[in-house]
This record gives structure tokens, sequence and C-alpha cells, in this order.
């Protein structure tokens, strides 16, 4: 046999091996059987692969599988979640948070700091989460777990490819070199990447939240500044540049008030957590929470309710716009959007059934995340886990 024989072949099983793990992850237990039929591959190599998976620790045999057959039942597989563990990190605004997940899904570990990041350097604040790592890195350790990555989620524009935070307008930061500046911080011995925080926030709902219900859906996050991660017909949608979902930053009133990023009446200034307490004459987002909003929303504070009410309609315009664009079926609140759903989606909803020309026949579900406050770290560990589905002769054997 040729090396470029030898290559190919060793190519291929390299990629069935990723598409058996993927077909495991995404059955409900299945049997080698299921997983030839959903592959198209011959079930002796299968078994071969799956025989692989067990080895490297990705795979377990879960007892009998229930398909139905008649004669001997056959063995279910799953994911086996004990050895490889995957880190999501974020900075925002006010705090730094980290969680560690397995491939089950399951959180192994997590933690949050508060700490106003505008009133520090990006030197400063990815030292700060460099150290607030340490601990559970190496409680991971000793637990027996493989850290196979990590993902860092901010709230700006972001370039994952070169690991660069191109601006962030609430934090201050522009052309930063996150995943350098980190890893110089952390070591080379952990992947790292970075992403938009809303991005990633959509991509952990449509793996373990609101979105395994819809393949097309709008995540929409709401802090002290607003995003969205989009996802098409199952996919994250980031577009050509990697650029795309920045829903906070579009216009909605053209002589509206000055935004963070330098333009004028962007969803962001108009439904931004200041922008609503200023509304409900409450103090800045620093002394007042979204849980603080809910409970005067309860006791039924006029000024608070009315607040509520002119930010569900205005988000609920911008979301039509989007809505017309994308053809998207479900609309999932996130950030401090989600406490306060059961009052902003009467008004969004009003809105959507007048603007959205498609809804008589298409409705728009809008939906409270499931995942609150976790979702970018989740989704950003996540990411980093998929690396594994992606390739998993990446991990080690044995």
């Amino acid at each position: 046999m040729s090396a470029s024989d030898r290559l190919d072949r060793e190519g291929m099983r390299r990629h069935n091996l990723g598409l058996v793990l993927r077909a495991i992850a995404d059955g409900d237990r299945p049997s080698r059987t299921d997983v030839a039929l959903v592959t198209g591959l011959h079930k002796t190599t299968v078994s071969s692969l799956v025989a692989d998976l067990i080895e490297r620790e990705l795979v377990c045999e879960a007892g009998k599988a229930s398909n139905g057959t008649v004669g001997r039942p056959a063995v279910a597989l799953e994911l086996a979640g004990d050895r490889y563990v995957a880190l999501g990190l974020e900075i925002n605004v006010d705090h730094l948070t980290y969680t560690a997940v397995d491939l089950l899904g399951r959180v192994r570990d997590q933690g949050s700091v508060r700490q106003d990041n505008r009133a520090r350097s990006p030197s400063r604040s990815l030292s700060a989460l460099a150290e607030l790592i340490a601990g559970p890195r190496n409680r991971l350790k000793e637990a027996g777990a493989i850290v196979v990555g990590a993902t860092l989620a901010l709230p700006g524009l972001v370039d994952p490819r070169d690991g660069v935070l191109l601006v962030a307008p609430n934090l201050g930061w522009r052309d930063v070199a996150v995943v350098d500046e980190l890893q110089a911080v952390l070591g080379d011995d952990l992947t790292l990447r970075v992403d938009n925080e809303a991005n990633l926030a959509a991509f952990a709902e449509r793996w373990y939240g609101a979105g395994r219900t819809h393949r097309d859906f709008v995540y929409v996050s709401g802090y002290i500044g607003v995003g969205a991660g989009i996802v098409s017909n199952g996919v994250l949608h980031r577009g050509e540049t990697g650029f795309g979902g920045e829903f906070g930053h579009l216009t909605v009133e053209a002589e509206g008030p000055p935004c963070a990023c330098g333009s004028r009446g962007c969803v962001e200034a108009l439904v931004g957590l200041d922008a609503l307490l200023r509304r409900a004459g409450k103090p800045s987002s620093a002394e007042t929470t979204a849980h603080e909003l809910v409970e005067a929303a309860q006791r039924g504070e006029p000024r608070t309710l009315e607040a509520i009410e002119v930010v569900g309609a205005t988000l609920g315009v911008a979301l039509a716009s989007t809505a017309n664009l994308l053809g998207s079926r479900a609309i999932v609140l996130g950030g401090y959007f989600a406490p306060l759903c059961p009052w902003l989606r009467a008004p969004i909803e009003r809105e959507l059934q007048r603007r959205v020309l498609a809804f008589p026949w298409s409705p728009i579900e809008v939906m409270r995340s499931e995942l609150a406050d976790g979702a970018a770290v989740l989704g950003a560990a996540a990411l980093a886990l998929r690396a594994i589905l992606d390739d998993p002769a990446s991990t080690p054997t044995g």
C-alpha cells in the first residue's frame, strides 16, 4: 500500500469515526445497527469504530436498546461523560463567569465574580479570569478529567478565526487579541477560542434549551447591551464575515438617542437594561437587578409596567423586521429579558402580529430562555466540546 493510499484510508477512518460519534450523540441510545442505518456504514465497520470510541472513553454501552426488534436485544450506546470536559468563559460589563461541562451536558464546576470591567484594561480582566479558573482546572485534573478546550464569550464584535475582539462598545475595548493574551497567561496546554456572547447563547439554546424544538429561531440577549444569535436550519448563522447577528445595532429611530457604538436610535439604546431603568425611574444597572424589576412589576408599579410595555413594543418592532427578513419561527428571550418575559411577551407578540407579513400563516412563538444568565458560558463550553464530536480521533486512546 502506498503512503498516499494509507493516508486516504486513515483520513476516511477519521471521518467515519466522527460520523459514528455524532450519530450516537444525536440519537436516543442507538444500537450499532441503528448507527449503521443512520450513517450508511457497514455494521462491521460501525462495530470497529464503536470499539475505538469506547477505548477513547467517548462512548459506553448502556444496557439493552429498546428498538422493538424480535430476537436477541441489541446493546444501546451513549456518550460517556466522565473523562472529557470543556470550559465556557465569559467577560461581560459587570462580571466574570466560568462553567465546566462534560460531553453529557452536565455542569461539573461553575463560578462567577462581579466586577466592573469597564474600569479595567483588557489585560487586567483577562488576568482576573485566568485566576478565577485556576482552581477549577486543578480540581478537574485531580478528578481525572481532561479539559479539551475553552471558549471565551465577549459582548462585542468578534473575529473567531483570528481570536480578536474588534470592538466592545459597552466595555470600551477595541482591537484586543484576546486569545493570544489569555493563552499567554493560561499556557499552551489549553486550546482557546473566542466568540460573541449572543452567538454562544444561541448555540446553547439550540442544543440544551428552548431552541431544541425549533430549527429556525432568533435568540435575543438583553443586558446593558443587546445582542442576538441567529439559528437557521439548525445551524448558527454568522454570515460570511462572521459578524452577523448584531441585532442591538439595528436602527429603529433614525434620530433616536445616541448608542455606545456611535450611531443613534439603535435597538440597544432603546431597550437595553439602562434604557428600561431610566424609563422606570430606577437607579443604574449597577445598583438594580432584573430580579428587582420583576418584583416591582409583580407589585404593579405603574411606572415600571409602563416602561416594560414601551420596551416590549420597541423590541417587537425590531424583531418583526428581523422575522420578515429571516422567516424565523421563534424568538427566544434571554438575559434580563428572560425574567421579564411574562410582561414583555404581550407587547412583542402584538407588534409581530401587526408587522410580520407571514404571521397569519406562520405564527412566531415568543419563548423564555430556559438557560437564563448561564446561556453564554454553556454555549461556550458546548462549542469546545463540539470539536470532539467533529474529530474524535484527536483524543487519546486507552
